[in-house]
């Protein structure tokens, strides 16, 4: 990996995300609703900025004359893209870009800038992705098999908070370790994300509805990361040619 950031770059590709197509999620709630599969855009509803007002008949003192359509406007739209250009050009430094992005995209933004990060910010990026994305083992654009040479890539002191590295050196030591995962409905089974802490795997097993439990006997050797930042008690483990069995909740 590189030593530093070529930032400029960076921006660059972030740029090339702003002009993605913007289109409604296509479900009927997410299409009624506005919703937008973009990773910037997440609704067709934006303020009307002041400084458009002409382009309307509305005579307001406030900063925001109403509420309009980016699909239906192209100056509304225009507005803000041109803003979020800004914004980015403006940009100190690799996370003041990421913060702009829609937190499902975020691992995707590492896949098409890894080559132009350095391995510290690489590896904070991904700690910082993982954590914010509501089902990083089911995002659409990287691969299991991705996400897990990236966890072999990153560097363990930076990815994991300092408790977190030390719990995740003591597992490194035992012979073999037993994990759980939860698998709630739409959540991909072999997942990496898993816990030695069988009650918290039951509540991810159920939190959507019934769901199930797996377990496994695993070699320290599959375990890449323990992230407990929000509490999840999370080791993330290698999946490949993972013996897993369904066990009886209790």
């Amino acid at each position: 990996m590189r030593e530093t950031t070529n930032l400029e770059a960076v921006k660059e590709v972030a740029k090339s995300f702003l002009y993605l197509p913007i289109e409604k999620v296509d479900s009927e709630i997410g299409y009624a609703m506005g919703i937008l599969t973009h990773p910037f855009f997440e609704s067709v509803h934006r303020p009307i900025p002041k400084e458009l007002k002409e382009n309307y008949d509305i005579n307001t003192g406030e900063h925001f004359i109403g509420i309009g359509n980016i699909l239906e406007d192209r100056k509304l739209l225009n507005y803000y893209i041109d803003l979020f250009e800004e914004k980015i050009n403006d940009s100190k430094d690799v996370f003041d870009i990421v913060s702009l992005l829609r937190k499902q995209y975020r691992l995707a933004f590492i896949k098409y800038t890894l080559k132009l990060l350095s391995k510290e910010d690489f590896s904070n990026l991904l700690r910082e992705a993982w954590i914010m994305s509501e089902n990083p083992n089911g995002d659409v654009n990287v691969s299991l098999e991705m996400l897990i040479d990236w966890y072999k890539m990153a560097d363990k002191r930076i990815l994991m908070e300092e408790k977190d590295y030390q719990y995740y050196c003591e597992l490194k030591k035992q012979p073999v370790i037993t994990v759980y995962r939860g698998v709630s409905k739409g959540r991909n089974p072999m997942g990496l994300s898993w816990t030695d802490d069988y009650d918290k795997a039951i509540w991810f097993a159920n939190r959507f509805g019934k769901g199930f439990v797996q377990k496994a006997e695993i070699s320290p050797k599959r375990i890449l990361a323990y992230i407990n930042s929000r509490d999840e008690k999370e080791i993330v483990i290698d999946t490949t040619g993972l013996e897993v069995e369904i066990i009886e909740q209790k």
